[in-house]
């Protein structure tokens, strides 16, 4: 059973999206940046959704935070602004899977985290060194690669 950590500071956004996924994962909650740390550091996860601007430690950070100790987690990204400078950041420095606006909706949302997780479970395509013949190599993926 996946795993997913949903943050948000208002309760009724956290409790609504705490409804639509209770049902086939494992819900964790956090209302705030602190919390969400607290659990990204003593509980392995598989995905979050995470509402953008919250007080004291916001979104980006926690999901910048969530791609270094928890590097396999999808993370997505709840927002109700349009702020492209805050999305930018939050796209390089978190790498995240999507953002979802809010007010979501709730079958657009599932569908995100049903295609997210069926992401984890695709094979790593295998990378193998090409000389580019400047005296660096370059990566791409193996011509070899069959799928099944």
């Amino acid at each position: 059973m996946y795993t997913l950590l949903l943050i948000d500071d208002d309760a009724d956004v956290l409790a609504t999206l705490t409804r639509s996924f209770r049902k086939g994962y494992k819900t964790l909650s956090a209302s705030s940046g602190e919390q969400a740390l607290e659990i990204l550091n003593s509980q392995p996860v598989d995905l979050i959704i995470c509402d953008q601007r919250m007080p004291g430690i916001g979104g980006v950070e926690v999901l910048t935070h969530a791609s270094n100790v928890q590097p396999e987690a999808i993370r997505i990204l709840l927002t109700g602004y349009t702020d492209v400078e805050s999305l930018l950041a939050c796209v390089n420095d978190a790498h995240i899977y999507k953002y979802v606006t809010k007010p979501w909706v709730p079958d657009d949302l599932n569908f995100t985290v049903v295609r997210a997780l069926e992401a984890l479970n695709l094979p790593k395509i295998p990378q193998s060194p090409v000389s580019s013949g400047r005296g660096c190599k370059e990566y791409r993926r193996s011509p070899a690669l069959k799928f099944k």
